[in-house]
């Protein structure tokens, strides 16, 4: 199963399609709205609800499938409350969208909820117009993209371990420790390039210049 999380921020539409080929789609706050304007109906509208004016929460409440309102004060945020209703379907992909290009905060705290779903093998990324963010922490090979120039690496909570072939800068068991800027704007060059993990969680943000 594929799910598509809408966060706050409106989606941008080369990524609608993604969206509406997805199994099963969660709306987030604000995010529900905007599922609904693009002529997708949520199969669940979650959060607090607090984006929106009455006139948007009533058109939320009659065109999503089921809706789950929760207070304004909690203790998790609308993406995570998403996040934990996706893991309980059992998917084997979560695409997020929406979640970057606003608030730092918001930004960063998504990318960290990414941990949450590779701790249950779920394959999912964080993606917008310019960016796609997810993590891993096994093997693993990457397809060159004509769209995504760069491929940057970041070690995540701890000190990392890993060898990188079909890259511009290639890497033979390098240590990268958390906080280290070496990994960024790497390029694949290779059809498939290859990444081994020999210890840490890596954080992977493949790009594109935007200006």
């Amino acid at each position: 199963m594929k799910i598509a999380i809408v966060a706050g921020s409106r989606p941008p539409k080369n990524l609608i399609s993604e969206i509406k080929n997805a199994d099963y789609v969660i709306g987030v706050d604000r995010g529900s709205y905007f599922l609904i304007k693009l002529g997708v109906t949520p199969d669940l509208a979650i959060g607090d609800l607090d984006s929106v004016n009455h006139k948007e929460l009533k058109l939320i409440k009659n065109n999503s499938k089921a809706v789950r309102e929760f207070p304004a004060q909690k203790d998790e945020t609308d993406l995570e409350l998403a996040i934990n209703e996706s893991i309980k379907l059992n998917p084997k992909t979560v695409l997020i969208f929406g979640a970057t290009g606003g608030r730092t905060d918001h930004s960063l705290t998504a990318i960290y909820l990414l941990k949450k779903l590779l701790e249950k093998n779920v394959e999912a990324k964080i993606l917008d117009e310019n960016q796609e963010i997810f993590l891993m922490n096994k093997d693993h090979s990457v397809k060159k993209s004509n769209y995504f120039h760069y491929f940057s690496i970041f070690s995540l909570n701890s000190d990392s371990v890993v060898s990188l072939t079909g890259f511009k800068y290639n890497l033979e068991k390098k240590l990268i420790n958390a906080g280290d800027s070496f990994g960024v704007s790497n390029e694949i060059v290779d059809d498939i390039a290859r990444i081994q993990i020999y210890q840490g969680t890596l954080l992977i943000v493949r790009s594109r210049d935007f200006w």
